[in-house]
């Protein structure tokens, strides 16, 4: 199984907003600060985010 590729959520942040992506079936709306390395795993749904090379936050998984 492949990683989907890297989805753009913000501009240069250091927090990133997280609800599931379920609509209605998702999870509360939560926002997740980057640690010192750039990257922040949602505690209710597991999906990971990431600063690229640009600064910007991706998803880098679902």
């Amino acid at each position: 199984m492949t990683n989907p590729a890297p989805v753009p959520l913000s501009g240069h942040a250091r927090s990133v907003p997280c609800d599931g992506g379920g609509g209605a079936l998702g999870h509360p709306r939560v926002f997740l600060e980057l640690d010192r390395d750039g990257k922040v795993c949602c505690p209710y749904c597991s999906r990971r985010y990431a600063m690229d090379a640009q600064g910007h936050v991706v998803e880098v998984s679902a």
